[in-house]
């Protein structure tokens, strides 16, 4: 009959495989994202510098439009940026309840 019980710790042991797994995987999102982010960040600027050049050679019209574009273009830069601190703090997260739950399984 020994062989229908549960085995004690087994539920812990598995939270404790499912957060190592999902630690993994965070932490392997966060490293593409981040380095991708990195890769881009400095285009912002170099686009603010190129639309303050365009500016006084275009009409007003197609000038404002160019403005627009960059404040689109600006938010999503930030959009991007809170992805990458979002996930920093995901993955954070995470490893703290990994401790945690290996703190409680001992």
């Amino acid at each position: 009959m020994g062989l229908f019980k549960k085995k004690k710790g087994t539920k812990d042991y598995s939270a404790e495989r499912l957060f190592k797994d999902a630690v993994k995987e965070i932490n392997e999102l966060y490293d593409d994202v981040r380095s991708d982010y990195s890769e881009v960040e400095s285009v912002m600027e170099d686009f603010s510098k190129f639309i303050e050049e365009m500016k006084s050679r275009l009409d007003t019209k197609d000038a404002e439009k160019l403005e627009d574009f960059s404040i689109r273009f600006k938010k999503m830069a930030t959009c991007a940026k809170n992805t990458v601190r979002d996930l920093r703090d995901v993955s954070r997260n995470h490893k703290k309840r990994l401790a945690e739950i290996k703190r409680e399984r001992e």
